[in-house]
């Protein structure tokens, strides 16, 4: 995940990266926050039930901002 992400930003364009898991605690929401993204939003859906949005913004380097 973590290299999926360093590639996703490797893309100057790229100025987040969202992700959704199944509305649980479970091996995919905790690489997740590992990998420092953060919570966002909790979806109902009417076929999978409570469904987790996740977002990792792109840090801003104070240097070049």
């Amino acid at each position: 995940a973590h290299t999926l992400v360093l590639n996703a930003f490797s893309d100057d364009t790229v100025k987040l990266v969202i992700a959704h898991t199944l509305g649980e605690i479970n091996g995919s929401t905790k690489v997740l926050a590992k990998c420092n993204f953060v919570k966002a939003k909790e979806i109902n859906d009417p076929n999978h039930g409570s469904i987790w949005k996740w977002e990792l913004k792109r840090q801003v380097n104070a240097a070049t901002s």
